[in-house]
């Protein structure tokens, strides 16, 4: 008898299985129902469809996205003449070659991708979350966008990748250079197929993974391994300085209307 496998992966499928492996075969495999209620996620994808309304022509400005109308009006812009494609699906094959959606090994959805030279893409993703606490997971999210932006357009050079952080007036971003495509195809190779080949999902239950987990002995109680978290106190994680933003990040020059003519 075959052992079932995970055939295909995407950067939040990837984060879940990293997280706990049992959680991952419930979610893909046995196509257990997350019955949690979903609000910041209806909410978030509200937004984002506010923002790519508002980028295409369709909608005026919301008040949502107040924090980022300097850096939206410069995407119009783009989009206007051309150099933007909102909600572009990428599909690649196990050998990392463009692959349709459908049938993708691994699969990533762009909220916005701007072409803004020939040798130079832009790849936005809205967050309506919070930066701190995910900086890792997030900074792995603009890496993977980076290498599979230079494996689908060969003749750029440079990939800027950026998370605007709606609601807190905060942004992150990432460069990769064609140089270090090799370094991180090696290492998101490595954990695709390890997610994509496993056939035993290991059960990870700790304070953190189990706390949020859908189903979890707090939440749904469908996992057997998960322990409940309920009245536990877990340490306060401060900031460190490296990461602390102090105050509002403003909107960088990349899309900024005074330097828009640099692309031009």
């Amino acid at each position: 008898m075959t052992k079932s496998t995970i055939p295909n992966w995407s950067f939040s499928r990837l984060t879940v299985y990293e997280s706990c492996a049992y959680r991952a075969r419930l979610a893909s495999i046995d196509k257990v129902p997350d019955l949690q209620p979903k609000t910041a996620a209806d909410r978030g994808t509200a937004i984002h469809q506010e923002a790519e309304d508002y980028v295409t022509g369709k909608a005026a400005l919301t008040a949502n996205l107040r924090h980022f109308n300097e850096d939206l009006s410069s995407l119009a812009r783009h989009y206007a003449e051309g150099r933007v494609v909102c909600e572009e699906e990428w599909g690649f094959d196990n050998q990392w070659r463009v692959a349709p959606w459908k049938s993708a090994w691994l699969r990533l959805k762009c909220d916005t991708v701007c072409h803004l030279t020939k040798q130079h893409v832009a790849v936005v993703d809205f967050k309506t979350g919070k930066r701190f606490g995910n900086e890792i997971k997030h900074a792995e999210q603009l890496q993977l966008y980076a290498l599979c932006a230079l494996i689908r357009y060969p003749d750029v050079e440079q990939v800027t990748c950026e998370l605007w952080y709606i609601d807190h007036n905060e942004l992150a971003s990432f460069v990769m250079h064609r140089r270090q495509l090799s370094r991180y195809l090696k290492i998101f190779d490595q954990r695709g197929v390890r997610l994509t080949t496993d056939t035993t999902f290991k059960p990870n239950p700790n304070i953190f993974s189990c706390k949020y987990c859908p189903y979890s002995p707090d939440k749904q109680g469908d996992c057997k391994f998960g322990i409940s978290v309920s009245g536990q106190q877990t340490s306060v994680v401060k900031p460190m300085n490296f990461v602390k933003t102090g105050k509002a990040t403003k909107a960088d020059k990349m899309f900024g209307d005074d330097d828009l003519k640099r692309f031009l």
